[in-house]
């Protein structure tokens, strides 16, 4: 059987992509990458939609990427790792370059690569309880992928210091660091959704996807020719190194890193 990794409907001009591993925590591995990825592409060619919503089943958003698809990848070759972290690269790229506004709606935890997601799209909406961590040097790797995207919304030193410590962020905190646009109680998150694309609708689609292509020229100008290669190569030796063999490992077997004890 199967196993659709992402819901998706159109509703007038708008597309819903819905993660869809709930018993994972929708946490991704390289199915529900390429499924995510061909998705979002599939609905750039639609002329009828102007909007992309990113949203989860389930009790979290996104806890980033699969520990156990991770685990797996001392068993690829390094091309295939490279692969791999290429593809994973190119999500976050097709979300953030794409001509349609992309929302997204956080509910639960949201980590990691699930923090990619969200800084990739040009508005995020959480709720109130949500949770924002970089948990990635607790386990022996490196957050690369998503840092281009994440430090469009956050300042070099608090991107630094949430990377480096791993600390939570409540959806108030993300809001004041800009990590987060708007905060809203359970039950409220369509209505918010509704009144930001109301706002959108008054302005003129062709302008808007020009502003789009300006800014993300301006903020990430070489992105695709050397920043993608550079930040999947770094993700690809700390998904093999020693310590993000150790990290994974211990975070599956419930124990403490080795590094912990020294």
């Amino acid at each position: 059987m199967n196993i659709s990794y992402i819901n998706f409907h159109i509703n007038r001009d708008t597309a819903v992509l819905e993660l869809n591993r709930p018993d994972r925590g929708n946490a991704f591995n390289i199915g529900m990458i390429r499924e995510f990825t061909a998705r979002m592409k599939e609905v750039e060619k639609d002329p009828g939609v102007r909007f992309i919503v990113i949203r989860a089943q389930g009790k979290h958003f996104c806890l980033g990427a699969d520990l156990q698809w991770m685990a797996e990848a001392s068993s690829l070759t390094e091309t295939e790792n490279m692969q791999e972290s290429l593809e994973l690269a190119g999500l976050f790229e097709t979300i953030f370059f794409s001509e349609k506004i992309c929302i997204a709606i956080v509910s639960g935890n949201c980590y990691g690569g699930g923090i990619g997601i969200a800084a990739a799209c040009d508005r995020v909406i959480a709720e109130k309880n949500a949770g924002f961590a970089f948990g990635e040097a607790k386990l022996g790797l490196v957050p690369s992928v998503i840092a281009p995207f994440v430090l469009t919304r956050l300042s070099y030193s608090r991107a630094r210091k949430l990377m480096l410590t791993g600390e939570v962020l409540t959806a108030v905190q993300a809001s004041h660091a800009e990590l987060v646009d708007d905060v809203y109680e359970e039950g409220s998150q369509d209505l918010l959704v509704s009144d930001f694309c109301d706002r959108i609708r008054a302005g003129s689609i062709i302008a808007q996807k020009e502003v789009k292509k300006l800014l993300n020229g301006l903020t990430m100008p070489g992105y695709r020719k050397e920043l993608k290669e550079y930040t999947a190569a770094i993700i690809a030796r700390s998904r093999i190194s020693q310590e993000g063999r150790e990290g994974i490992r211990a975070f599956l077997d419930k124990r403490k890193p080795a590094w912990r004890d020294q």
